[in-house]
């Protein structure tokens, strides 16, 4: 009876990988456009040349928010997204941290040591 040899491991292909930071690029694509679009319903400071001017009319023209349709259900989806995003962010940051420790450490492990001939460390203080 032949022993059955286990399948090497691979990581994700440039594929996945490429895929992956496309939906991260679309999806601070889309919280741009949102920023974008709440800074224009909430108005905006005239810049300094208009100030030093000291055209009130032009001012005042500038900074008055333009009129905008309040949806309380998008609203409310809208700030929920901002606290999710934020969670979001936060475990991006740790998993990528992690992500990038963890192939350091295998590239370091794999490839390096072996051709310098030392062992591979293991525990914490590796």
């Amino acid at each position: 009876m032949a022993t059955k040899t286990a399948e090497p491991l691979t990581l994700p292909t440039i594929a996945e990988v490429q895929a992956a930071e496309s939906k991260v690029g679309s999806a601070l694509s889309d919280l741009d456009v949102f920023l974008h679009d709440l800074q224009r319903i909430a108005g905006r400071k005239a810049p300094d040349e208009l100030l030093k001017k000291g055209d009130l009319d032009a001012i005042i023209a500038y900074e008055k928010p333009p009129a905008w349709i309040f949806d309380p259900e998008t609203f409310a989806r809208l700030l929920v997204l901002a606290g999710d995003l934020q969670e979001d962010a936060r475990r991006l940051g740790a998993d990528a941290e992690k992500l990038q420790t963890a192939l350091l450490r295998l590239y370091r492990d794999r490839v390096i040591d072996p051709m310098t001939g030392e062992e591979p460390k293991r525990g914490d203080d590796a």
